[in-house]
């Protein structure tokens, strides 16, 4: 995310206007405005769409990964085997990252 967090978020855009659009999420009931579209003040994201796009980039998550902070990275006990991206999305990085918070975390570079 914090690599390439207006590409994620442009990505998130085009999702929830297909959702609204295909009538899967309604705007009804609707009082945030869309913080995806700094454009016009009077578009928004419907609550549902709403809430998860703050659990994805909301608060100290938007320079770091999806729904997690380096808080919790650091607290993740199970063993865990990161696999660095190779691509835009998945910038390596930040797997080498997660790698060095998390405690019983082990980076494959080659995979």
């Amino acid at each position: 995310i914090g690599l390439n967090t207006d590409a994620t978020q442009h990505w998130f855009g085009d999702w929830a206007d297909e959702m609204q659009r295909t009538g899967r999420v309604t705007i009804e009931g609707s009082t945030s405005p869309n913080p995806l579209d700094n454009n016009v003040s009077d578009t928004f994201l419907p609550p549902p769409l709403e809430r998860l796009y703050q659990s994805m980039f909301g608060n100290e998550r938007s320079d770091f990964c999806f729904s997690v902070t380096r808080n919790d990275v650091s607290k993740i006990q199970n063993p865990l085997l990161v696999f660095p991206g190779i691509d835009f999305r998945h910038p390596a990085i930040t797997a080498r990252e997660i790698t060095e918070l998390a405690p019983n975390a082990k980076i494959i570079e080659e995979w």
